[in-house]
This record gives C-alpha cells, sequence and structure tokens, in this order.
C-alpha cells in the first residue's frame, strides 16, 4: 500500500465531533469503497452505515458510493437479494440526478444541435 493510501483513510477516519463535517459523509463512502476493494469488509460495512446517517438524501457524492460498498460486502457475504435491491437503488439514484442535470441544461441547447442529432426543435413562433 502506499502512503497516500494510509493518510487517506487517517484522514477520513477522525474520532466522530459534534460539529458537523460536510466531506465526511462523500470521505466514508468512498472509503468504504476502497476497504471493499481490500477485503476488509467489517470496515467497509461500518463506513457505509456512517455515511448513510451522516449524508443527506440530495447528496449523490455519499448516496451512491456507500450503497455501491454496501452491495458488494452483502454479496460477498452470501445476502445477494439485499445486495441487488441496494446497487438498484445506487443506479436509480444516479440516473436521477443525470436525467434531472439533462433537463436543466436542455433549454441551454442551441437549436440547430437538436437536428445534428435528427430532431426537429420545437415551433415557438406561434
Amino acid at each position: 500500500m502506499t502512503r497516500s493510501f494510509f493518510e487517506f483513510a487517517r484522514l477520513a477516519r477522525p474520532r466522530r465531533v459534534t460539529t458537523r463535517n460536510p466531506h465526511r459523509p462523500m470521505s466514508a463512502a468512498w472509503l468504504a469503497r476502497v476497504l471493499v476493494e481490500l477485503g476488509r469488509n467489517d470496515e467497509a460495512l461500518e463506513l457505509t452505515r456512517e455515511s448513510e446517517e451522516l449524508a443527506g438524501e440530495d447528496d449523490i457524492t455519499a448516496q451512491v458510493p456507500w450503497r455501491r460498498a454496501r452491495a458488494k460486502v452483502l454479496a460477498r457475504r452470501g445476502a445477494s437479494e439485499e445486495a441487488e435491491r441496494i446497487a438498484r437503488q445506487s443506479v436509480a439514484i444516479e440516473l436521477q440526478a443525470r436525467c434531472s442535470a439533462w433537463s436543466r441544461s436542455a433549454d441551454s441547447i442551441p437549436p440547430f444541435a437538436f437536428a445534428t442529432c435528427g430532431f426537429a426543435p420545437e415551433d415557438n413562433t406561434g
């Protein structure tokens, strides 16, 4: 292991504090994914619980990776139905976020881009 991984692990696992660190849910989720790849499933599962507890509903930077890490741990432990359910949630959250971003940016797409893709822009003149 490189020193950078251990430094990340040390920084991502500080003692619990009473103030909310806005990066803590994301850091815990991503560290959980690393620990899963290292086969340290118990530690990873603990971090997914922490990330789940701290992350806001709209925080996809934490919601997606903690679910992916937990799904892998559960699958390795033979809880395939629960693992699949959580993995599907992860995909649904990510797709919903992407579609939302696409729909917000659709108004800024120039009409020639639609034509290039084979779509006729709506006639809003009348």
